[in-house]
Protein backbone atom coordinates (compact mmCIF):
# COMPACT_ATOMS: atom_id res chain seq x y z
CA UNK A 1 0.00 0.00 0.00
CA UNK A 2 1.51 3.31 -1.10
CA UNK A 3 1.57 6.61 0.69
CA UNK A 4 -1.75 8.48 0.22
CA UNK A 5 -1.27 11.16 -2.40
CA UNK A 6 2.18 9.79 -3.12
CA UNK A 7 3.75 8.57 -6.29
CA UNK A 8 1.60 5.86 -7.85
CA UNK A 9 4.73 4.25 -9.31
CA UNK A 10 6.06 3.40 -5.84
CA UNK A 11 5.66 -0.32 -5.22
CA UNK A 12 3.92 -0.16 -1.81
CA UNK A 13 7.00 1.47 -0.31
CA UNK A 14 9.16 -1.53 -1.18
CA UNK A 15 12.63 -0.97 -2.55
CA UNK A 16 13.83 -2.98 -5.49
CA UNK A 17 17.23 -4.59 -5.52
CA UNK A 18 18.26 -2.22 -8.29
CA UNK A 19 17.22 0.85 -6.25
CA UNK A 20 19.07 -0.51 -3.23
CA UNK A 21 22.15 -1.23 -5.34
CA UNK A 22 22.05 2.29 -6.86
CA UNK A 23 21.67 3.83 -3.39
CA UNK A 24 24.63 1.82 -2.05
CA UNK A 25 26.77 2.81 -5.06
CA UNK A 26 25.82 6.48 -4.60
CA UNK A 27 26.60 6.32 -0.88
CA UNK A 28 29.93 4.66 -1.64
CA UNK A 29 30.81 7.48 -4.07
CA UNK A 30 29.86 10.12 -1.49
CA UNK A 31 31.93 8.41 1.21
CA UNK A 32 34.90 8.16 -1.14
CA UNK A 33 34.61 11.88 -1.96
CA UNK A 34 34.44 12.73 1.76
CA UNK A 35 37.54 10.60 2.36
CA UNK A 36 39.43 12.46 -0.39
CA UNK A 37 38.39 15.82 1.10
CA UNK A 38 39.51 14.78 4.59
CA UNK A 39 42.81 13.43 3.25
CA UNK A 40 43.42 16.66 1.31
CA UNK A 41 42.75 18.76 4.41
CA UNK A 42 45.00 16.53 6.56
CA UNK A 43 47.78 16.91 3.99
CA UNK A 44 47.42 20.70 4.17
CA UNK A 45 47.50 20.52 7.96
CA UNK A 46 50.67 18.40 7.90
CA UNK A 47 52.38 20.98 5.66
CA UNK A 48 51.33 23.77 8.02
CA UNK A 49 52.58 21.86 11.09
CA UNK A 50 55.88 21.19 9.31
CA UNK A 51 56.31 24.88 8.58
CA UNK A 52 55.55 25.72 12.20
CA UNK A 53 58.22 23.25 13.32
CA UNK A 54 60.73 24.97 11.04
CA UNK A 55 59.77 28.38 12.41
CA UNK A 56 60.03 27.18 16.01
CA UNK A 57 63.48 25.70 15.38
CA UNK A 58 64.61 28.91 13.66
CA UNK A 59 63.25 31.03 16.54
CA UNK A 60 64.98 28.84 19.13
CA UNK A 61 68.28 29.20 17.26
CA UNK A 62 67.79 32.97 17.01
CA UNK A 63 66.98 33.25 20.73
CA UNK A 64 70.10 31.24 21.65
CA UNK A 65 72.25 33.42 19.37
CA UNK A 66 70.81 36.62 20.88
CA UNK A 67 71.28 35.22 24.39
CA UNK A 68 74.97 34.52 23.66
CA UNK A 69 75.45 37.96 22.14
CA UNK A 70 73.75 39.55 25.17
CA UNK A 71 76.04 37.65 27.54
CA UNK A 72 79.08 38.94 25.66
CA UNK A 73 77.79 42.53 25.87
CA UNK A 74 77.04 42.08 29.59
CA UNK A 75 80.62 40.93 30.22
CA UNK A 76 82.01 43.84 28.18
CA UNK A 77 79.83 46.36 30.02
CA UNK A 78 80.85 44.91 33.38
CA UNK A 79 84.54 45.14 32.51
CA UNK A 80 83.99 48.72 31.30
CA UNK A 81 82.24 49.67 34.53
CA UNK A 82 85.03 48.12 36.62
CA UNK A 83 87.65 50.08 34.67
CA UNK A 84 85.61 53.31 34.89
CA UNK A 85 85.13 52.82 38.63
CA UNK A 86 88.83 52.07 39.15
CA UNK A 87 89.80 55.20 37.21
CA UNK A 88 87.26 57.27 39.14
CA UNK A 89 88.56 56.05 42.49
CA UNK A 90 92.15 56.53 41.40
CA UNK A 91 91.53 60.20 40.42
CA UNK A 92 90.11 61.10 43.81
Amino acid sequence: MGVPGGNPNINSGNVTRRELYDAVIQQSKELHEMERNITRKLDQLCVTVGRQDERITHNEDEINRLRSKSNIWDIGNTIGMVIATALGIHRQ
